[in-house]
């Protein structure tokens, strides 16, 4: 296979995937989804939406990773 390559982009979205999971959570997920162009709708109550501070921050993670143009 292509292990170094599967290495690469893996190591590249790391932070984001580790931030969406343990720091942002189902709205962080959410949030993702939807600047990646796959809408997801919004979090269930209790749950809200991402803040605009937190939102800008996942962004910028998501350039960073390439997975947004810069």
């Amino acid at each position: 296979g292509r292990l170094d390559e599967a290495r690469a982009i893996h190591l590249r979205i790391l932070p984001v995937a580790r931030a969406v999971t343990s720091q942002f959570g189902v709205p962080g997920l959410k949030a993702a989804l939807e600047k990646l162009g796959s809408p997801a709708g919004v979090p269930r109550a209790p749950l809200l939406p991402l803040a605009a501070g937190p939102r800008e921050e996942l962004r910028r993670m998501l350039t960073e990773a390439g997975l947004l143009p810069a």
